[in-house]
C-alpha cells in the first residue's frame, strides 16, 4: 500500500508540474496590453533641441506682500485674482492702540507748547528786569551783583526757552511717527497687477516676520515669465535668445512661441522636489527665463509647462561612443 500511494503521489506531482508548464507558456505566449495615455505627449517643433520644464511667474517675479507692523487684522479688500491698482487699499490691521498712542503725544505736545509759552514769559520778565536795571544812570544805585544776577537771568531764561522749544519739536516728531504708524496700519499696493493668492483673514495675526507665509502673492499683469530650468547637462548647448514653444501639460494643442527675457547664469539645486528640508538634491540646474502674453495663453501663475528650445546638434565627438558610423 504504501509504495502504491508513493507512486500515485509522483504521478500527480508529475501532472502538475507538466499542467503549470503548459499554464506558463500561454501566458507567456500572450502578448501584453500596451497602456495607451489619455493625452498624447508633446513633441518638439524643432530638430535639434533642449527639453526643459518651465513654472509660469509674473514679470518681475511675484511679491509676497508684507507689513511693517504687527498685529490682528480687520479687514481684506480684495479676493484672489481680483485686478488691484497702485495705492489701492488691500488689508487693514486694527490700529487701537496706535490711535491711543496718537492721542497720548498730542496731549504731550500741547503741554510742550505750554512750556514754551512759559519759558517765552519768564524770559521777557527777566528781560525787562535787565533793562530797568541797565537804564539807571547811577551805576551807584545797584550793587554790582545784582546786576550781574539780571544778566544771568536773562541767560538762564533764553536756555530754557531753547530747551522747551526743542522738547516740543520732540512732540510733533512723536505725533508725526503715530500719524505714519496708523497709516501703516493700511496695507496698500505697491503694484499695479493682480491678486495671486490670499493667505490672511479678519481676525487673524498679521507677523513681520518674512519666513513666514506671506500675507498677500501679487503680480503684474503686462506679461508672465516662464523660469526654465535646464539641465546642467544640457547647459552648454543654450545660448541667448535661442528659439522657444511651451506647451500646456494635458493639451499639446495649446502652445505659444516665448520670447527670451534673461539668464540667470548662477546655476542653482533643482527645487520642485518634495520640499523636504532634509532631501539630498542631485541634480543642478540652469535657469533661463522667457516671457508671453497671458491674452493669448491662457494659464495660471505656477503651471508647469513643457519647454522645448531650439539648440544646436550635439558633436560627432562628444556622442556617446564616438562618432556615428558612415553607412557604406
Amino acid at each position: 500500500m504504501k509504495k502504491i500511494s508513493l507512486l500515485h503521489f509522483l504521478i500527480g506531482a508529475s501532472l502538475f508540474g507538466i499542467g503549470g508548464g503548459l499554464f506558463m507558456g500561454y501566458l507567456s505566449s500572450k502578448k501584453p496590453l500596451v497602456q495607451v495615455p489619455l493625452v498624447a505627449p508633446t513633441t518638439s517643433p524643432f530638430d535639434f533641441f533642449i527639453a526643459g520644464s518651465g513654472i509660469v511667474e509674473s514679470s518681475q517675479q511675484n511679491t509676497a506682500l508684507g507689513t511693517p507692523l504687527a498685529g490682528i487684522v480687520t479687514r481684506v479688500q480684495v479676493r484672489p485674482g481680483a485686478v488691484i491698482k497702485k495705492g489701492e487699499t488691500l488689508l487693514t490691521i486694527d490700529d487701537r492702540a496706535e490711535q491711543a498712542a496718537l492721542k497720548t503725544q498730542k496731549a504731550n505736545l500741547k503741554a510742550a507748547q505750554a512750556s514754551v509759552c512759559e519759558a517765552k514769559s519768564t524770559l521777557k520778565s527777566a528781560q525787562d528786569q535787565y533793562n530797568l536795571i541797565a537804564k539807571i544812570v547811577d551805576k551807584r544805585a545797584i550793587s554790582k551783583s545784582n546786576f550781574l544776577k539780571a544778566q544771568n537771568d536773562v541767560a538762564m531764561a533764553r536756555t530754557a526757552v531753547d530747551h522747551a522749544k526743542s522738547l516740543s519739536d520732540v512732540a510733533k516728531a512723536q505725533v508725526q511717527a503715530a500719524k505714519v504708524n496708523i497709516a501703516l496700519c493700511t496695507v496698500t499696493s505697491p503694484l499695479d497687477g493682480h491678486v495671486l493668492q490670499v493667505n490672511t483673514r479678519p481676525g487673524q495675526y498679521a507677523s513681520t516676520d518674512p519666513s513666514g507665509s506671506p500675507l498677500m502673492l501679487l503680480g503684474p499683469k503686462a506679461h508672465y515669465d516662464v523660469r526654465i530650468d535646464i539641465d546642467e547637462a544640457d547647459a552648454w548647448r543654450f545660448h541667448n535668445g535661442a528659439e522657444a514653444k511651451a506647451f500646456v501639460r494635458g493639451n499639446p494643442n495649446l502652445s505659444t512661441k516665448l520670447t527670451y527675457a534673461y539668464t540667470e547664469p548662477y546655476v542653482i539645486p533643482k527645487q520642485n522636489l518634495n520640499g523636504d528640508a532634509t532631501e539630498i538634491v542631485d541634480t543642478r540646474v540652469l535657469q533661463v527665463v522667457y516671457s508671453f502674453d497671458p491674452e493669448k495663453f491662457p494659464v495660471y501663475v505656477g503651471q508647469q509647462l513643457d519647454v522645448y528650445i531650439k539648440a544646436l546638434p550635439v558633436a560627432p565627438d562628444v556622442r556617446y561612443g564616438g562618432p556615428l558610423e558612415t553607412s557604406k
